[in-house]
């Protein structure tokens, strides 16, 4: 079957939103093809990896765009993401946040990272609490090989849409709370295929979407 839906799909979705809101396709459905039949008409959309074994199959292609990792990372994969990704969304822990600082200045590098934000407690989702942010962000901004460039959050995939609204809320509410307190931060990445209309009512500025693009029409 040809992959043109594909393309389709990704305009229709870029109609249906604010042009302020970023796509990161999330290429855990793609093939190499796929991405490479991607990338040949829209050159600079960027595309999101939740893992690191398939993201190398894609890169593998040699396409120029963006690479973002947004799925759970392992922190014996670090070295790798590090070098192959321009944006890491899921920085979801201390212990990942160290290592990262540590790799990247062994590399002489500066690596740009999303803060992963758990506001409601899921027990089935990574992340900081709110706190946990509140409390430690301006020592971690210290870190001379990192560069924080906003926040991230996954809402609970099964949840009723209001519970999935209020996390969304309240992820918005402590960007914009650093943000006025001088962060400068640019990405507000929330909502996936389920759920982004409701991140982007709610202030995401950036969405990760492969189902919604990946699924055939038919």
């Amino acid at each position: 079957m040809s992959n043109s839906f594909i393309i389709d799909n990704i305009h229709q979705l870029k109609a249906s939103i604010p042009s302020s809101v970023d796509i990161v396709l999330a290429t855990k459905y793609a093939t190499p093809s796929d991405v490479t039949l991607i990338s040949s008409h829209f050159p600079t959309l960027a595309f999101g990896e939740n893992r690191v074994q398939h993201g190398e199959k894609n890169q593998a292609t040699g396409i120029k765009n963006p690479w973002h990792f947004i799925g759970h990372l392992q922190r014996n994969k670090a070295q790798k993401v590090i070098q192959q990704y321009q944006l890491i969304q899921s920085v979801d822990s201390l212990r990942l946040l160290t290592t990262l600082q540590g790799i990247s200045k062994k590399s002489n590098m500066v690596t740009p990272i999303l803060l992963q934000v758990n506001p409601m407690h899921d027990q089935a989702k990574y992340g900081f609490s709110t706190d946990d942010i509140l409390a430690q962000i301006d020592e971690w901004s210290l870190l001379s090989n990192i560069s924080i460039k906003g926040l991230m959050c996954m809402a609970p995939f099964d949840a009723p849409n209001i519970t999935i609204k209020k996390t969304f809320k309240q992820t918005q509410q402590l960007y914009a709370k650093l943000k006025s307190n001088g962060f400068a931060f640019s990405h507000l990445s929330m909502g996936m295929s389920n759920d982004y209309r409701i991140a982007i009512d709610e202030g995401s500025t950036m969405i990760r979407i492969g189902k919604k693009v990946f699924e055939s029409p038919c």
